[in-house]
């Protein structure tokens, strides 16, 4: 599939349905494809609150975004995208057959499930099937469609471990700015210290930061496990390898007070290399997504 199929699909009326199964339980690892679709320019996301929430019942992303509880969407001819599965379908309140019967008669909404054929509770056949939807597509021919659009624009994926493009990302701003290459997750998560211009670095300074918002702080284990099924949520990672990252973060905490503290990076010597590296971006959509993020203040 190429970029240019998706972006007429979404030009469409209707409900566009990709499925996407990893080999982590159903919920782990959906929400991988949410920057796919941000790249693509959906707008809005709803999906459980559950798997959003990250300490203290304070709800997260991995990077900034519009999202939305189910019961709080308003329809205003935006671009929805809903992730489910076929369990928060049938056995939850969280059934999305009522935005789907606002969104199928006009605007376009994206549906992810777990299953090919994911069917809404009000639904008389699997989605793919209902008049209204204007194509299936595994999430991998989505995320070779943006992969190549990346490519296009002279930037390539590094990671062979992960389909999360944001990660993608985040391995990509790492070699422009350290001249160095990371392929696998674990290790991006082992540099990201030292790498504050990172928008990763955003998300885990988030998660460690005390109580009091000064600094950060390590965290208890009931905090930490949240953490890695929080992690799990978004990257295709088994139990073990998303203990023994946050559980790494957590040391690196402890060891150092000044760790993912933003404040103590805004003059590191990273963060001037990377705001000069990031003059050297050409104009294009995925540069220039970049050179914002390398010249942010922390």
């Amino acid at each position: 599939m190429k970029w240019q199929a998706l972006q007429s699909f979404l030009s469409q009326q209707g409900v566009l349905f990709i499925h996407d199964t990893t080999e982590q339980r159903p919920q782990f690892g959906l929400l991988r494809c949410l920057p796919a679709l941000h790249r693509l320019g959906i707008a809005e996301f709803t999906y459980p609150w559950q798997w959003r929430k990250l300490r203290n019942g304070n709800g997260q992303g991995l990077f900034p975004y519009q999202y939305t509880l189910l019961p709080n969407i308003e329809y205003d001819d935006q671009m929805l995208a809903a992730l489910t599965t076929q369990y928060y379908e049938d056995k939850t309140q969280h059934s999305i057959s009522s935005l789907i019967n606002q969104w199928r008669h006009s605007g376009t909404m994206v549906v992810v499930a777990n299953e090919r054929r994911f069917q809404t509770q009000q639904g008389l056949r699997p989605l793919y099937h209902e008049p209204f939807a204007i194509a299936r597509r595994p999430y991998t021919d989505v995320y070779d469609a943006v992969q190549q659009w990346y490519n296009d624009q002279g930037f390539v994926f590094r990671l062979t471990d992960t389909q999360n493009v944001f990660l993608q990302d985040n391995a990509i701003l790492y070699e422009l700015v350290s001249g160095e290459t990371v392929t696998q997750t674990t290790d991006l998560f082992d540099v990201v210290n030292d790498a504050p211009y990172l928008p990763l670095y955003d998300v885990i300074a988030a998660a460690f930061q005390s109580e009091d918002g000064l600094g950060t702080s390590p965290k208890k284990d009931v905090t930490l496990q949240a953490f890695a099924d929080w992690f799990r949520r978004r990257i295709e990672w088994e139990p073990s390898e998303a203990e023994a990252v946050v559980r790494s973060l957590n040391a690196m905490v402890s060891e150092n007070m000044r760790a993912f503290d933003p404040a103590a990076v805004a003059q590191d010597a990273a963060m001037i290399d990377a705001r000069r590296q990031a003059n050297d971006l050409e104009s294009t959509p995925i540069g220039q997504t970049y050179k914002a993020w390398l010249q942010r203040d922390p």
